[in-house]
């Protein structure tokens, strides 16, 4: 390996300092020295494609800097889940902070839900019931005769059909050029045509 590769490696990895403030963080002090490699390699990895695929939605959007919405869509296409909390338009974040009992009395971030009466929740009717999926089935031609059941179109006889529904081209003409409203007028010569 020459040495701008040593170079590059040691630009795109994290340190196992950080891995190992990160673990200690959750709770999780007793790991070995090659249990903390793996996990510096895997989450070098994992940044490493995350930001090569980030680079491939820059450029396809034509654009010279990579943006957050590229990280994101990254993230989005790899099953990360979203980071919350950062594109909210009025600013104000859902989350409401309360710090953890027990032995680390840390800052818990938390949704504000509303708590329902036990109450309301017995009286309140219940929600419909979707219907199943059900298939029906009907004769569309029984020994080559069309039965008169709802589910069929009437049955009409040819003479009773109009010019227009056997020829639909007329009526089509008929409304494009207007022809019922046209009056046809007689030719009746200018009087200037008639000066010599």
């Amino acid at each position: 390996m020459t040495t701008t590769d040593q170079a590059k490696t040691a630009l795109l990895q994290f340190p196992s300092a950080s891995i190992q403030f990160i673990a200690d963080s959750n709770q999780c002090q007793h790991l070995t020295d090659e249990c903390i490699k793996y996990l510096t390699l895997e989450a070098t990895g994992v940044v490493r494609f995350l930001l090569q695929d980030a680079l491939k939605f820059t450029r396809k959007c034509r654009r010279t800097k990579m943006i957050t919405d590229d990280f994101e869509s990254a993230m989005k296409m790899r099953y990360f889940e979203p980071i919350v909390g950062f594109r909210l338009s009025n600013g104000n974040l859902p989350f409401k902070t309360t710090t953890a009992t027990g032995s680390s009395h840390r800052e818990v971030q938390c949704i504000d839900d509303h708590e329902l009466q036990l109450d309301q929740v017995i009286t309140a009717p219940l929600p419909k019931v979707p219907l199943d999926i059900s298939l029906r089935t009907h004769w569309l031609a029984i020994e080559g005769k069309q039965p008169t059941i709802n589910e069929n179109p009437e049955i009409i006889s040819k003479a009773d059909l109009t010019a227009d529904s056997l020829d639909p081209m007329k009526s089509l003409t008929k409304k494009r050029y207007n022809l019922d409203a046209s009056k046809i007028k007689t030719s009746n010569p200018h009087e200037l045509s008639l000066v010599r």
